[in-house]
């Protein structure tokens, strides 16, 4: 259990978009070029689990099986074909056939969740004497999930079925990542309690060293992440103008976990509109401010240098101003790189809008990748004012317990993958979020 001092007022949240994404399809470009790396996904439900692979040339092949350890379904989709094929009990004489729609890009996660759709709903015909049929004027589209009409009439939804999940794990080149449903004492207290729920605990694939987490709460719609020796950060609904425009997931937070620990990101080039951006479309719009040096400092520099540390006591480094912007943000993300690489993510599935505004105003004042040597050599002021726009950004939004803000917290026992809480802000419980318990 964790609580800070201090009180948070939280306003109701609704979601901008009202899709709730049971399955990850059409989540943006640079999401699916990284989740194009994933191998294998597994996949559990309280009455089945689901083996999906990726084949040659990003063929899909997934096979249900029950409880017992009875094959009893199987989803194949062909390399750079539109035609899925189902297979009832695995076997290729008794196969249906339909097409996805034009331009849905779909996912190792989508196809587990279209072959338990499909398995739920070929046991909801049997017992009432029908056989499924996924023929065009027999079958309907449930979101992005293809259905019996009549089963899904008298059935539970796509969204009610991924309800169900327990777990998602996903192997990718040099991770492994493993999402589960969170387990709580839920304890009376007479107070709000918004339990995380779920986990994404990353590990290193060859070694099986643990290498971070990232954990949603979806009561409070707040996202935390840590990844070992690297970033970590909290998102906040309430510093997002309309809040998600998307609901986190076990098979997303996996991908953006395989993003956190690994910073594949930078090797793909993302394309297509940015969604997420259009939310905060006004907050690079304010007036450049005096930004305090402890803050600039503490954001850029990547780890507390003025000011106070996450437990509240006054840092060694107060003074080295001098030192500041040869890291900004996790391992690796050095600013003297082109671009802004912390939360690095052009197209909106996966948040990185500070660095995405930033780069738009480098291209709109003729900055460079040195602009961001400090004094902004080789730059101007409107360049400083991108820089200093990106920081406040950071703090803002993305840490700002990090930046200076809510220092004070609780503190639980627990190892690094169950228990504890930090008041940076990518600790097990996140201390902007007083309401907030992480399992």
């Amino acid at each position: 259990m964790c609580r800070t001092r201090g009180k948070l007022a939280f306003s109701a949240l609704m979601l901008a978009s009202a899709t709730v994404h049971a399955q990850s399809a059409n989540m943006g470009t640079t999401f699916h070029a990284l989740e194009a790396r994933a191998v294998r996904v597994t996949t559990t439900f309280p009455d089945a689990a689901i083996d999906v692979r990726r084949k040659d040339g990003q063929a899909i092949d997934a096979v249900l099986t029950d409880r017992a350890g009875a094959v009893r379904g199987r989803l194949q989709m062909p390399a750079g074909a539109r035609r899925v094929q189902w297979q009832r009990d695995g076997r290729s004489n008794d196969a249906q056939e339909f097409d996805l729609p034009a331009q849905t890009e779909v996912s190792l996660d989508w196809a587990s969740h279209q072959l338990y759709v499909l398995w739920t709903d070929d046991r909801a015909q049997a017992a009432a004497g029908r056989a499924l049929d996924l023929a065009d004027e027999s079958a309907t589209w449930d979101g992005h999930m293809r259905r019996d009409r009549r089963a899904l009439s008298r059935g539970a939804s796509a969204g009610q079925l991924a309800a169900r999940l327990q777990s998602v794990e996903t192997e990718f080149d040099e991770v492994v990542v493993r999402s589960a449903v969170d387990v709580h004492d839920r304890r009376p207290t007479g107070k709000r309690v918004d339990y995380s729920r779920f986990t994404a605990a990353i590990r290193d694939r060859r070694t099986g060293a643990a290498r971070g987490f990232v954990r949603w709460f979806d009561t409070a719609q707040v996202l935390t992440w840590k990844i070992e020796g690297g970033s970590s950060g909290v998102i906040l609904p309430e510093r997002m103008r309309g809040g998600w425009t998307f609901t986190p997931t076990m098979g997303w937070a996996n991908v953006q976990a395989y993003q956190f620990a690994t910073e594949a990101a930078r090797g793909v080039a993302p394309t297509g509109p940015d969604p997420l951006a259009q939310a905060f479309r006004g907050l690079f719009a304010q007036p450049a401010r005096s930004v305090p040096r402890a803050l600039l400092a503490r954001t850029v520099a990547g780890e507390p240098l003025a000011g106070t540390g996450p437990s509240g006591a006054r840092s060694p480094r107060a003074d080295s101003w001098r030192s500041l912007p040869w890291q900004f943000g996790g391992r690796g993300a050095a600013t003297n790189e082109e671009g802004c690489d912390n939360l690095h993510w052009l197209d909106g599935s996966i948040f990185r809008v500070c660095c995405d505004v930033h780069d738009r105003c480098y291209e709109a004042n003729g900055c460079s990748s040195s602009s961001w040597r400090w004094p902004f050599s080789g730059g101007t002021w409107s360049c400083a004012r991108c820089n200093v726009g990106a920081v406040y950004c950071f703090c803002t939004l993305a840490n700002p317990a990090y930046c200076g803000g809510g220092a004070g917290g609780g503190s639980g026992g627990g190892d690094g993958s169950g228990g504890g809480c930090s008041s940076v802000a990518g600790g097990f419980c996140p201390a902007e979020c007083t309401s907030c318990s992480a399992r």
